[in-house]
């Protein structure tokens, strides 16, 4: 998770836009910690529901 919130703050337009908004406005460490709850809801929903992972449209 670390080298993704690095490589947000460094081309924040490579990034999905919920990461990018994330940077500027929190600490670094706070941040690693949230995009890494972000993934581990959307792993733990994927394999409870058995369903394929469908990234959103925006």
């Amino acid at each position: 998770m670390t080298l993704c919130a690095v490589m947000a703050k460094r081309s924040p337009k490579k990034v999905d836009l919920w990461s990018a908004k994330l940077i500027p406005d929190k600490p670094f460490r706070l941040t690693t910690t949230a995009m890494a709850n972000k993934k581990a809801e959307i792993i733990w929903a994927t394999l409870s529901s058995k369903q394929k992972y469908r990234q959103p449209a925006f």
